[in-house]
């Protein structure tokens, strides 16, 4: 049975800059394009600051691994050399079926044209390459073994977004052989759980990107694990590949505050309540905005609508993603590996928990007639006061109540968690806060 994965994306409700002068300010580049990705969104990431500096991705190419990408929408209009680079299947497309891979895409460098949004990096360039080989028509796909085979041949691309994964984790992993196998670096082809084939099928091309110097992007996931899915987990059983990989969590722009340190004042729902975490992977995460992302629509033809809103650690990957090409354009002899190091060590880290925790859903398969068994996390920071478990929970309710009911079915009541679904609610200490870093653009991009 051949191993499938879908794509880590919660799709719920849904003027050309050839070049800039560096006496533009920076808000001048605040206009109604730029808002129209999300409340929040750039400016979180200082991205008019980066803009009136003079970098908006020009003359960089990035890849995105995804679903096929529909090129054709009105928000790419203004690139020259942006094109899928394989196909799947037949490769002819009902775009209202895929849709994932263009409005991650978009994320990353749609056009800055006066319609709908523009991406972070609006003058760059896209070479797409599809993750499946073969679509099922639940989303799911089989993986392709020749994911980077271009991206390795051109050295010019640097930095790949990768919004794809299998939901499987750590935690799934109950074959004491094989993990002992695995955790002493010890991968081999065949014979193994389906599992570690799988792994193993998928280090050998990670290996072969990193070898040439390409940095990883990956989106977390979605499933509000501690740890993020096991394709981000991979350089726990090869460090080799550490220094190329980031993990990319979600966060909530609404609930982020500038505060008169240059850092942030962070509301209790400023991890998106959906989001998987980064554990074992804690040094080389990065959090972006995730929550009501919008971006192109693959189906703009048919649908007649420009844009769409989608949540998901799929939509935080590819806002780092677009930033690194703006790294990569300010610092053009930088290789993958040291663009992952400017984006780690210049994120913006001063974080003030306001509410002393932060919260999110971890939504597991259930047993029986129950389709999902869901538990409450809530983190405290080191050092955070003692909680009233019940308290910060109806706090954290009350805050957000469209997405615990609207993702989860979860409705608070006399018992707290009675509704559609019901939960458990886990507190923990939180390792390191390190899930909300953003970037500071005048630390990145200054030159020598």
């Amino acid at each position: 049975m051949p191993w499938k994965r879908s794509l880590n994306s919660l799709a719920m409700l849904m003027l050309m800059s050839s070049s800039i002068a560096n006496a533009q300010s920076a808000d001048s580049f605040k206009t109604a394009e730029y808002n129209e990705i999300g409340y929040n969104v750039l400016d979180a990431v200082n991205a008019a600051s980066a803009y009136a500096n003079g970098y908006t991705g020009k003359g960089v190419i990035v890849g995105v691994c995804d679903d096929p990408i529909n090129f054709l929408v009105p928000e790419f209009d203004l690139k020259q050399n942006s094109e899928m680079i394989n196909v799947a299947g037949a490769g002819v497309y009902n775009w209202a079926n895929f849709t994932h891979g263009t409005h991650v895409a978009g994320v990353v460098a749609a056009s800055k044209n006066g319609l709908g949004m523009h991406g972070i990096a609006f003058d760059a360039e896209i070479k797409g390459s599809t993750a499946g080989r073969i679509y099922y028509s639940d989303g799911s796909f089989e993986s392709r073994k020749d994911l980077y085979v271009y991206y390795v041949q051109h050295p010019e691309i640097k930095v790949i977004n990768n919004s794809w994964g299998t939901g499987c984790y750590l935690t799934n992993i109950d074959d004491n052989q094989a993990y002992e196998l695995v955790q002493s670096g010890v991968l081999t082809p065949t014979g193994n759980p389906e599992w570690q084939d799988y792994l193993y099928n998928n280090t050998i091309q990670f290996r072969e990107a990193v070898a040439h110097d390409k940095l990883l992007v990956w989106a977390a996931g979605n499933n509000g694990h501690t740890m993020a899915s096991i394709e981000n987990t991979s350089p726990v059983f090869d460090r080799s590949l550490s220094n190329n990989f980031i993990t990319v969590t979600a966060g909530d722009a609404a609930a982020l505050h500038r505060n008169k340190t240059g850092g942030f004042d962070a509301d209790c729902n400023a991890i998106a309540i959906f989001s998987d975490l980064a554990q074992y992977r804690e040094d080389c995460v990065l959090n972006a905005p995730g929550v009501a992302i919008g971006s192109a629509n693959a189906d703009f033809a048919a649908a007649g609508q420009m844009d769409v809103i989608r949540y998901g650690t799929s939509q935080a990957a590819p806002l780092v993603t677009g930033v690194g090409a703006l790294v990569q354009q300010a610092f053009p002899y930088l290789g993958g590996k040291q663009i992952g190091d400017v984006l780690l060590s210049t994120a913006n880290n001063q974080i003030v928990a306001t509410d002393g925790f932060f919260i999110n859903v971890q939504d597991d398969p259930g047993e029986g007639d129950n389709k999902s068994e869901l538990k409450i996390n809530i983190f405290v920071p080191p050092g955070g006061a003692a909680l009233d478990i019940e308290k910060a929970f109806e706090k954290a309710y009350a805050e957000n109540e469209d997405l615990f009911w609207g993702f989860y079915g979860i409705k608070l009541s006399d018992d707290k968690t009675n509704g559609k679904k019901s939960c458990t609610v886990n507190w923990m200490q939180m390792w390191k806060l390190m899930f909300l870093k953003m970037y500071r653009w005048r630390h990145c991009l200054d030159r020598a």
